[in-house]
Formats: C-alpha cells, sequence, structure tokens
C-alpha cells in the first residue's frame, strides 16, 4: 500500500536501513580473498611485517569468531579495538578493514532493551578517541578508497539518531570534518566514498525518522551548529559535483549507446533493402551479411553470426544499467544530504542556489569553449591539409613554441552593462531561477528518476526550497517598487501611467522545468506522493511567474496569466491537459482505495503496515494534502484548457463546421436529385446510375482532348522569359451563418429577459410535457363523465353572466393551459393553469398534485425533461443548473378573470 504518505513533507522523514549492516558481508568477505596458505583464511597479509604477522592473525581470528556467536560487540570490544587500530593502522590495511567494519557494526546496530544502549556506544567511541584515532588512520592511508569509504561510514555510524555524539565529533577537532571533506574531494570517483560522505553529512544535520513520536520535530542545537560548519566547509560544492559527474557519467553512456543501436538499426535497415532486391532479382545474394535485428532462424553459424552482431550493443546496454543501480543509489543518498543541509537554514540555501547557478554556468562556458576549440582544431586540419596539397613543409619546431592556453577562468566577468528602453523593461528574475533549477532538472529527467519515486520526491522538495527562496526576494523587490511608486506617484500628482503594457514569451526560461514535471507526471501516473509533490511545485512556480512580471506589466493580471497558460501548453504538448486530469483522477483513486482500508483496518483489527493487496493507503496528514492538491490540479488543467482554446479557439471547431457543410450539400443535393427522378418517372438508383456515366464519358473526353494542343492553349501559354503568375489556392471561407443559417450562439439562458417567443422556443414543449404525464386522460367524448363535464360547464357561463362578468375564454375547454408571468435576471415565473372535467379527475389531479409539489420531485423531472429538449436542440444548459419551485393555488374562473383584470 502506498507507504510513502508517511514521509511525504518530513525532509528528513526518509531514511532506510543503514548501508553498514548490508555492507557487513561483503566487507567480512574482502578479507577472505586472499589465496594459499594462511592467507587463504585472513586474507592479503603481505604488507605486515613478519613479527606481527601472528598478532595481526589474532586480531582477525577474534572479530569472525565474535561474529559467529552473532554479537557485534560491547563497550570493551570498542576500546580494544580503537587500541588495535592505534598500534596496527600503520603495519596491515587487512586489520584497518576489518576493525572499521567491526566498529560500524557494533555502533550501528539496533539494540531494543539490551546495555549498553546505542546511544551510550556512540557517544563512548566518540570520548575514547575513535573517531580521531580512525580520521588519522584515514591520512595514512588516503590513496586508497577503500579505506576512506569504510572509515567515512564508520564515522557516520557513530553519530547516527545521536545529536551529542555529533557535538562531541565537532567540539573534539574540526579539523577531523575538514579531513573527511577533503578526502572526498579526492575520491570524487569513487561511488562508495561519496555515497558515505553523503550518509556522513545527512546524519550530522537531522536525525532520522522514527515510527513513533513527533512528526517534524524541532532540530537541536547540535545539528543546527552541524549545518553551518559544514557549509563553511563546502559540503553543499562536493554534494552538487558528487551528483553532477555521476548523472554526465550516466548520460554520456547513454547517449553512446543510443549512438551504436541507431547504427546498427541503420545496418539492419540495409541488409534489409539488399535482402528485399534479392528476392526481386535485382541482386545477388551475399553470404557473408547478416542480418542484424532478423529473426532467429537458419542453421547454427547464422544465429551465431547474429549474437556475435548485437554482442556490442549488448554489453553497452548492460554497463549502463549496472552503472545506473549505484548511481541511483548515490543520487538518492546526495539529494537527502542536501534536503537536510538546507532545511531550516536560509544561509544555506542561498548558498545552495548559488552553486547550482554558477555550475550551469560553468557548463554553458565549457560548452562555448569546446565548440571554438573543436572549430579552430577543423580551421587548422583544413590548413594542414591544402598545405600537405601544396607540398608546403611546416617546422616541427612551431608546434613546441605555441604558447599555452592556460587554464579556464571561470565566472569572472567584467562589468555588467544595465539595458536601456524596451531590454530594460523586459528583464526578469525568471531566467535566473531557470539556471538555479537545472541541476534538479537533469535529476528528474535521467534514467535513475524513471523507476525511484523518492528521487523525485527529493528533488521536488528542493525545488520547493528554492522557489519558497526565490518568492521571497522577488515579494522584497515589488513592495520595495511599489514604494517607489507611490513616491513617484506623489511627486507627479497622480500622473504615473497604468500597468497595461503586453509582452510576449515572458517565461519562456521556466519552459524546461514545466516539460520536466509534466514528464514525471507521464511517468509516475500510479504514484500519489509523487503526484502530489509535482502539483505542490507547479503550483508555487505558477505563483512565483505571475509575481515575476516584467516592468508595465500588472501583477497576476490576465495578460501575465494567459502568458504562464501558453507557456504550460507549449512544454507540456496538447495532451497537457490529459495528462493532469488523469493524474488528479488517480489522486482521487487514492482516496476511495483509502476509505476501503479504513474499513479494513476496522473491521479486522490490524495496523495499517499489515494491509495487502492492490491500492494505496495515505496517512491522515497525506489525505488533506492530496484533497488539496486535487483543486490544484483542476487549476493546472484549466490553465491548459484555456491555452488550448486561445490558441484554436474551440478545439477542432471548424471541422466539424466545415463536416455539418459537406452534410448538408450532400442532403440538398440528394434531395434535388430525388425530385428529378420522380419528374422522370424513374427511381432514384437508376437516375445515380445514368449520372455516374454521365461523368465518366465526360471525364474520357477531357483526357482526349487534353492530349492535343489548342489555338486558345497556345494563346494563354506564357512566352518564354515572362513571369509566371502562380495561382492562388483555393481557401475555405465561410461563417457559422453560412452553415446553420443564424449564428451559433445567440444568447446565454438566463441572462435578461425573455419574451414570449423565447418561452415558446425553450420553456413552453417540456414543461407542457411533464406535466401533463402528471395529469390524467380526459373523459371519452360520449361517456356520461363527458357529458357531465359540459353540463357543468354550462352551468358556470349561465353564472358568469347572471353576475354581469360573461367568461370569454376560447381555452376553456383545455385542461392545462400554460403561461408566463414575469421574466427578470436569473428567474422566470410561470403559471400552469389546470381545468378538470368532472370531480373523478379533480381528485386524482388532487392526490397527484402532492407529488408535483414536492421540490425534490419537481426539480428532478422538470431538469431531466428541459435538459433531454435543450439537448435535442442544440442548446446549453446554464453553468449552475436549474431551481425549480412549485406553489399549489385553488381560484375559480371569475378570481382568475379579476386578476387578469387588475394585472392589465
Amino acid at each position: 500500500m502506498g507507504d510513502e504518505g508517511n514521509v511525504r513533507l518530513v525532509p528528513a522523514a526518509e531514511s532506510s536501513a543503514h548501508p553498514l549492516l548490508d555492507r557487513g558481508s561483503s566487507s567480512s568477505s574482502a578479507v577472505d580473498d586472499g589465496k594459499g596458505g594462511d592467507g587463504e583464511a585472513y586474507g592479503d597479509l603481505s604488507d605486515v611485517p613478519p613479527q606481527r604477522l601472528k598478532e595481526v592473525k589474532a586480531v582477525i581470528k577474534s572479530t569472525r569468531d565474535l561474529w559467529r556467536k552473532g554479537s557485534v560487540g560491547g563497550v570493551s570490544h570498542l576500546r580494544e579495538w580503537i587500541d588495535t587500530l592505534q598500534r596496527l593502522s600503520g603495519l596491515s590495511r587487512q586489520v584497518c578493514l576489518q576493525l572499521c567494519v567491526a566498529m560500524s557494526r557494533c555502533l550501528a546496530a539496533e539494540r531494543k532493551d539490551e546495555k549498553p544502549a546505542r546511544v551510550d556506544l556512540q557517544q563512548a567511541f566518540v570520548r575514547m578517541g575513535g573517531s580521531r584515532h580512525a580520521c588519522h588512520m584515514m591520512m595514512l592511508r588516503l590513496h586508497d578508497e577503500r579505506i576512506v569509504a569504510q572509515v567515512i561510514r564508520l564515522l557516520a555510524a557513530s553519530v547516527e539518531n545521536a545529536p551529542l555524539a555529533a557535538e562531541a565529533l565537532m567540539r573534539d577537532n574540526l579539523d577531523n570534518v575538514k579531513l573527511v571533506m577533503r578526502s572526498m574531494e579526492r575520491h570524487l570517483a569513487c561511488p562508495e566514498v561519496s555515497e558515505a560522505g553523503c550518509l556522513l553529512i545527512g546524519h550530522l544535520c537531522s536525525c532520522t525518522a522514527t515510527k513513533t513520536g513527533d512528526l517534524m520535530p524541532v532540530r537541536v542545537k547540535a545539528h543546527r551548529d552541524s549545518q553551518n560548519n559544514l557549509c563553511r566547509e563546502g559540503a553543499v560544492e562536493i554534494i552538487v559535483d558528487v551528483m553532477t559527474l555521476y548523472m554526465k557519467e550516466v548520460r554520456s553512456m547513454t547517449n553512446k549507446a543510443h549512438m551504436l543501436m541507431q547504427e546498427k538499426m541503420k545496418e539492419a535497415e540495409g541488409q534489409r533493402q539488399k535482402q528485399d532486391e534479392v528476392e526481386m532479382g535485382l541482386a545477388r545474394p551475399d553470404r557473408v551479411a547478416v542480418n542484424v535485428f532478423g529473426k532467429i532462424g537458419g542453421g547454427l553459424k547464422d544465429r551465431i553470426l547474429k549474437v556475435q552482431a548485437n554482442i556490442e550493443l549488448r554489453q553497452a546496454w548492460q554497463k549502463v544499467l549496472d552503472r545506473e543501480v549505484s548511481v541511483g543509489r548515490l543520487l538518492n543518498a546526495a539529494l537527502q544530504a542536501l534536503l537536510l543541509l538546507v532545511v531550516g537554514n536560509l544561509n544555506a540555501i542561498r548558498q545552495l542556489s548559488g552553486n547550482f547557478y554558477t555550475y550551469h554556468l560553468n557548463k554553458l562556458l565549457d560548452l562555448q569553449e569546446e565548440f571554438i576549440d573543436a572549430a579552430a582544431d577543423a580551421v587548422k586540419e583544413t590548413k594542414d591539409r591544402k598545405d600537405a596539397r601544396r607540398g608546403v613543409l611546416r617546422d616541427e619546431s612551431d608546434g613546441e613554441d605555441a604558447p599555452d592556453k592556460g587554464l579556464r577562468i571561470r565566472g569572472k566577468v567584467g562589468r555588467v552593462e544595465v539595458p536601456e528602453g524596451q531590454e530594460r523593461r523586459s528583464m526578469l528574475s525568471v531566467e535566473s531561477l531557470s539556471l538555479k533549477c537545472q541541476v534538479l532538472v537533469d535529476a528528474l529527467r535521467g534514467h535513475a528518476a524513471k523507476d525511484r519515486p523518492k528521487i523525485v520526491c527529493k528533488a521536488c522538495r528542493l525545488f520547493l526550497l528554492i522557489l519558497e527562496h526565490h518568492k521571497g526576494l522577488i515579494c522584497k523587490a515589488n513592495d520595495q517598487g511599489k514604494n517607489q511608486c507611490r513616491r513617484v506617484e506623489l511627486q507627479l500628482r497622480k500622473a504615473v501611467p497604468d500597468d497595461d503594457l503586453k509582452f510576449r514569451d515572458v517565461f519562456r526560461p521556466l519552459e524546461s522545468i514545466v516539460a520536466a514535471f509534466i514528464g514525471v507526471l507521464k511517468t509516475h501516473n500510479e504514484n500519489s506522493p509523487v503526484i502530489s509533490v509535482v502539483f505542490s511545485v507547479l503550483a508555487k512556480l505558477r505563483e512565483l511567474a505571475l509575481l515575476s512580471v516584467p516592468a508595465g506589466m500588472h501583477l497576476n493580471g490576465s495578460n501575465a496569466q494567459q502568458q504562464w497558460q501558453a507557456l504550460l501548453f507549449e512544454a507540456g504538448g496538447p495532451e497537457t491537459e490529459l495528462v493532469i486530469r488523469q493524474a488528479s483522477k488517480r489522486l482521487h483513486l487514492a482516496l476511495e482505495e483509502t476509505k476501503k482500508g479504513d474499513h479494513r483496518i476496522e473491521t479486522f483489527k490490524i495496523d495499517p503496515s499489515e494491509i495487502k493487496g492492490n491500492g494505496e493507503w495515505l496517512t491522515p496528514r497525506m489525505r488533506e494534502e492530496v484533497q488539496e492538491m486535487i483543486q490544484i490540479g483542476e487549476v493546472l488543467a484549466a490553465d491548459a484548457f484555456k491555452a488550448n482554446w486561445e490558441k484554436k479557439e474551440e478545439p477542432e471547431r471548424w471541422e466539424r463546421i466545415y463536416q455539418k457543410q459537406q452534410q448538408l450539400l450532400a442532403q440538398a443535393k440528394y434531395r434535388e436529385d430525388k425530385k428529378k427522378a420522380k419528374e422522370m418517372g424513374i427511381t432514384y438508383e437508376e437516375f445515380h446510375q445514368r449520372e455516374l456515366e454521365e461523368q465518366a464519358r465526360k471525364d474520357a473526353e477531357e483526357e482526349t482532348s487534353s492530349s492535343g494542343v489548342s489555338s486558345f492553349d497556345r494563346e494563354e501559354r506564357p512566352k518564354p522569359g515572362q513571369p509566371v503568375e502562380e495561382e492562388e489556392e483555393e481557401q475555405l471561407n465561410f461563417d457559422e451563418e453560412d452553415v446553420f443559417g443564424e449564428a451559433q450562439w445567440l444568447r446565454a439562458i438566463g441572462f435578461g429577459s425573455h419574451d414570449e417567443e423565447d418561452f415558446d422556443r425553450l420553456w413552453r414543449g417540456p414543461i407542457t410535457d411533464v406535466l401533463m404525464r402528471n395529469l390524467p386522460a380526459p373523459a371519452p367524448p360520449d361517456s356520461k363523465w363527458a357529458i357531465e363535464a359540459a353540463q357543468r360547464r354550462r352551468e358556470i357561463i349561465e353564472q358568469a353572466e347572471k353576475s354581469g362578468e360573461p367568461l370569454e375564454d376560447p381555452d376553456m375547454d383545455e385542461l392545462l393551459q400554460i403561461e408566463m408571468l414575469e421574466s427578470v435576471q436569473g428567474k422566470l415565473k410561470i403559471r400552469a393553469l389546470v381545468r378538470p372535467q368532472d370531480q373523478i379527475q379533480a381528485n386524482n389531479i388532487e392526490s397527484r398534485g402532492k407529488e408535483l409539489t414536492d421540490p425534490k420531485g419537481a426539480s428532478t423531472e422538470l431538469v431531466k425533461e428541459v435538459a433531454k429538449s435543450f439537448r435535442r436542440s442544440g442548446y446549453l444548459m446554464p453553468k449552475y443548473g436549474l431551481a425549480v419551485r412549485i406553489q399549489k393555488r385553488a381560484a375559480s374562473m371569475t378570481q382568475l378573470a379579476q386578476e387578469a383584470q387588475k394585472a392589465t
């Protein structure tokens, strides 16, 4: 189930089992890699003096015997190992490795109720000088990357979840931390050293996540001091160098594999073409050629040749996969270390942003210089080739006397000239933001992030920290600008121009960032935590973009929103809206699966970690976050939808209009042909057959006449040297009125007042149908009920004439009469007059009238019928629907007549 929701927003929350426990077996097996004699059991002891060989073997044997008993050691063992390390560190490399692994296991082992506790062992290790002696031993063997990696892992195990041990390590001697940082710089090419260094930095800055306790505990002073000290010692630069180095390595290996694959594909395509020529008899068969990607068949020799032809490509991709495993683990550790190093520390965030910015600028500078050098080498090579062709000999000493280019100077920028006029107004802060985020964009686009959701989540959290810091700078600049505008406005007496300027492609530098996040949504479309964190970054980026407008454009204005919508649509492509809506749908599904999980937990009385099955179970905090992200997803999808309509008006609108036009023309022609066939006294099929034959005869005559050249054609042909006028292609030029006879949309329903014509066209039909279905049928004409009803009507007319108010109602015999009383903005008042013929019909109307007066029933029936009528007529329902309210009132014919006279 979705247990990643537990660590969604906590920077220090993601921590797995300590790698020392997983690497202990590999380290202990490394001890047994020697061959011959005792070296087979104790490893390579060739560097041990003969007089110390027995002592070294005893140390190795004692640690191995302790592990066989299932114990990892205690305080006494730590003291003994530290003393042994101090005495034998310069004598045996194997002993150094063995002791580092043993102490790492002892400090990293989980001790639930055992004494001494893990924290006590870590503090004892630091007090006994274990970290100091380990660093001294590392300096003795600084060239050995395996020793450096094990020492750094030992230091990481000594400070994991131990703030006091971290404080003691810093207080004991800060030079030890400096030595560790310099050792990491020396061995950046070693993944084990880099990964161990990232783990150490993370443990020095924060505790790991726990299942119980506060979700986001307060950072202790020791960890905050460690943050500042590590930033001063260059930890941020080291981690950024580690990330960029290994991402660049995997990218180059992948590009080489792709290029090799393209070459193989071209070769296979050429072989297929040759095979087709051989089958068609255009070429002779070549026995040597082998179809690289063809189906396996033929003899054993052909299959062996096919495997040999593809073995280089397979090896290239296998190298990429093998390297990607270690790089993915290293990238995960580096991002976690960066998060713990900068979260809650403004200076660290500023330093991280500066490092990302300078790295990308230096990358662009290197690419530029590499391009210039390659161009210069190409020119030089061309010149040498021409000289060789002319027979000009070149002195060999010229190359030796050529001046050295020297080192490239990076980041040395001269005086910056501020532009003037329109260029100055168009200066934006989004360009610097895009440069600061390119390293994280590369991490999201890399192969390691495609199947590792944790890398995506951590990169997005770093995005959020950088965007929040950038937003603070933008808000500060905007506030200062507003204050200056108010001051100028007072001086000029309210003569300041409005912010109504319009720009195009304002947010173009952010296109790569948005495209990377849309790609993440496409890749991780089934992972709710990833979708949630990506939506949060896009929402923050949208907010920041609307604040980072050029001078003269209104903040959060309509023009800025249109520019953001265009950026979102162009960066993600035509399917942007679909991708975002599918991601929102996945969040809805995660909430539904969480409800099922809650029901299962309550029914079976189990723990959330014991839930099994396909689906995701979100924590309470994650549920609130997902509900908020669903709303943000609707906003982003609406932005993409608006951009699509802004670019194409209504998508596929004119295509539908053209199809409708062709359909109407075809129907008109069918009616005309049918009428002609009827006049000729034949069927439509016979007329259509004659028409086809006539058309075929005309086409044949045109083909025969076009073979010769008539005098008219000779006159119309252009003379030699005379310019030929190109004929303009016929373009479709029609309006909606040409297709439908009138505009597609005339007015909005409910906007303004309706007249009698609108009422008859829209409302009278569906309302009459609904009410008639709920009224009884009239009595048969010759029945006694019809005779009694006619007699009753005559009596009513006579009573009215005696009272002096004769009734002249032509619709008196109708059972239902509907008329419009009032029509205002958003409200329509209608009167439905029901005249029963007899008492039985009146009783039926009385019983069914209760259903009509029910608000829910009346609203449901009327809305359904009106919606069907609107849909059949091509109208659109109002956005917020219809609200129906029915009141019942009994009145005589005289009262109705009097009310009508008062109304007139």
